[in-house]
């Protein structure tokens, strides 16, 4: 995967090939990858685990055009190189799961998930609750509100931060910051203050850009997030390779 933003979408030069992933499990829009056309389809497949989870052995491709038609496909075990097999007016590799065990597709079903109940009564008795805590600093600032930004850290409104842009996000289940694309920047219905859509690059959010129902932008499942504009920063920062082993930050080699 190139680690610099690569050609414009569906562009293809010499050595890199620009291609939207989808899955059949978890579909997709806007996660297009910039791939080495030298890599042979073994490759490929480590590669496009990290996407969409389904292990190599299981994936079946198809390349498709960008009106969702199939122009040619990979069995299981194919061999080959991704320059030699792929169709012309391709700009689409789907990730057809074939996992028998259903290991990725199960883990979606949250209808299997048990939950986790509490009356108000048993919450209420419970000692150092947000609930508590909360009722005795009524004044205090709202955790991640757009209004009240952290320690040292510069209030950003809504002309800041732009469609498009590229960012580096703080994600709150994750220490490590993490790329994307801002999406969408305004206000959400029944939230207070502005919010910011993030594509992320890695499957690492909680949704794919809706909100109670309402759709405010496009993503593949778990690649969408929102979040206040003060975990937001926007600038040069093109999508890393997750595959290279050395962190060009690091000072250990």
């Amino acid at each position: 995967i190139n680690a610099e933003y690569g050609p414009p979408p569906h562009q293809h030069t010499m050595t890199t090939v620009r291609l939207e992933v989808t899955s059949s499990v978890f579909g997709g829009l806007g996660n297009e990858r910039t791939f080495d056309s030298t890599l042979s389809l073994d490759e490929l497949r480590t590669r496009l685990e990290r996407f969409v989870g389904t292990a190599p052995r299981y994936q079946r491709l198809e390349w498709m055009d960008g009106e969702g038609r199939v122009l040619a496909t990979a069995a299981l075990g194919a061999q080959g190189t991704l320059s030699a097999v792929l169709p012309s007016g391709a700009t689409r590799v789907n990730v057809v799961d074939c996992d028998p065990a259903q290991t990725v597709a199960g883990s979606q079903d949250v209808s299997q998930v048990e939950r986790v109940k509490m009356s108000d009564e048993e919450y209420n008795k419970r000692e150092n609750t947000y609930r508590k805590w909360r009722a005795a600093n009524p004044d205090a600032p709202l955790p991640f509100a757009a209004n009240s930004p952290k320690s040292g850290s510069k209030l950003v409104t809504s002309t800041d931060i732009k469609v498009g842009e590229r960012c580096e996000v703080s994600l709150t289940t994750d220490p490590k910051k993490r790329r994307g694309e801002v999406a969408f920047v305004g206000n959400i219905d029944g939230k207070k203050g502005v919010f910011i859509g993030v594509r992320l690059d890695e499957p690492l959010g909680r949704n794919d850009g809706p909100v109670a129902g309402k759709q405010y932008f496009e993503a593949s499942n778990k690649y969408g997030v929102f979040l206040a504009p003060d975990r937001v920063a926007t600038g040069d920062f093109p999508e890393l390779d997750p595959f290279d082993e050395l962190d060009e930050d690091s000072d250990e080699i």
